[in-house]
């Protein structure tokens, strides 16, 4: 067996991004359980504790991931994790409101407890949102390397403030939005000229107006009965009819 096969096992082997989302979920429910903080440690039983912080975090973690979906065009990546910490946070503190009203049935909630409960949820969704990106981000066993820019003409098109590790192209009307791990910026370029110029850039076109880096690539999704791509800083790329087959020959792993 060479190098390549090997490289085809581990990835044939790793588990779908979705099970591991689940499991760094319940990893992270069980941790809280045990820590028992903001006073749940002796607040609550043991059992009650653990069923309690396992619940929230699955439900939390969920709203990260919708809110990943809502996300789409993050500024850079501190204001990305920032705005998934935010949103995540809104539905998890009527989630937690209510959590708190089953385990503790004496407990009054008024919109100012609300109000002031809403600082630890979001606590708790940051490093929830830091798992899950660091997750979604983590590159697929036997990606291949960068290649040498010198090699890629295109990347001499990329403002020097984006730096040199695409993500995604999209074409917009006349223009192209070059989506990089530093931010995106829109640039006065066809499409079809620039995937000429990345000849020897590892990527893919999978749209008419999509070409993606293959190692920006977390997974497959279906939206609305139709194949896309989720790319590692949040963005979803659609998948042509025309393109489908090339995109399921890369063996990307599906949610």
């Amino acid at each position: 067996m060479n190098g390549k096969d090997v490289q085809l096992t581990k990835r044939h082997w790793q588990p779908p991004l979705a099970i591991r989302h689940a499991a760094a979920a319940v990893a992270l429910g069980l941790l809280l359980g045990f820590l028992g903080p903001f006073r749940t440690g002796t607040a609550l039983a043991p059992a009650l504790r653990y069923a309690f912080w396992l619940g929230l975090v699955l439900f939390g973690y969920g709203c990260v991931l919708a809110a990943e979906r809502i996300v789409r065009r993050p500024a850079a990546g501190a204001a990305h994790l920032l705005a998934v910490t935010i949103v995540s946070a809104i539905p998890q503190t009527f989630a937690t409101s209510w959590a708190l009203s089953v385990v503790q049935p004496d407990r009054a909630l008024s919109p100012l407890h609300l109000a002031a409960l809403f600082g630890p949820v979001a606590v708790v969704q940051l490093g929830l949102a830091l798992a899950a990106s660091r997750l979604t981000a983590t590159t697929q066993p036997g990606a291949p390397p960068r290649p040498i820019e010198a090699a890629v003409p295109f990347l001499e098109r990329v403002p020097a403030r984006l730096g040199r590790e695409l993500i995604a192209l999209e074409a917009e009307d006349h223009y192209l939005r070059v989506h990089t791990a530093l931010g995106s910026e829109l640039i006065l370029a066809r499409l079809s000229d620039a995937v000429a110029q990345l000849d020897g850039y590892d990527g893919l076109q999978v749209h008419r107006s999509w070409w993606v880096a293959a190692d920006a690539v977390s997974g497959l999704v279906v939206q609305d009965g139709r194949l896309a791509l989720q790319l590692r800083n949040g963005l979803t790329a659609p998948v042509s009819r025309t393109h489908r087959t090339a995109v399921r020959a890369r063996d990307w792993p599906r949610f």
